[in-house]
C-alpha cells in the first residue's frame, strides 16, 4: 500500500484499503501505514492517502 500511495496510485490504494479489513489489517495498522507514508514518501502522498482512506471508512460505515 505505501508503495501505490508513494507513486499515486490512489485507485489502487483504496482498493488495498478497502480490503484490508477482509485481510486482518486493523485500522490502526493503516493509521500508522499513514504516518510511514509521511515520512517517506513526502506529505502530499500521505495526504492524497488520507483522503482514500477516508472515503473507504466512510463508505463502510466508520469515521
Amino acid at each position: 500500500m505505501a508503495m501505490t500511495a508513494a507513486l499515486g496510485r490512489m485507485d489502487e490504494f483504496r482498493v488495498h484499503a478497502s480490503s484490508s479489513p477482509r485481510t486482518g489489517v486493523t485500522d490502526e495498522e493503516i493509521d500508522e501505514l499513514l504516518f510511514q507514508i509521511s515520512a517517506y514518501c513526502g506529505v502530499p502522498a500521505a495526504v492524497a492517502a488520507r483522503r482514500g482512506v477516508k472515503a473507504v471508512r466512510a463508505e463502510r460505515g466508520g469515521a
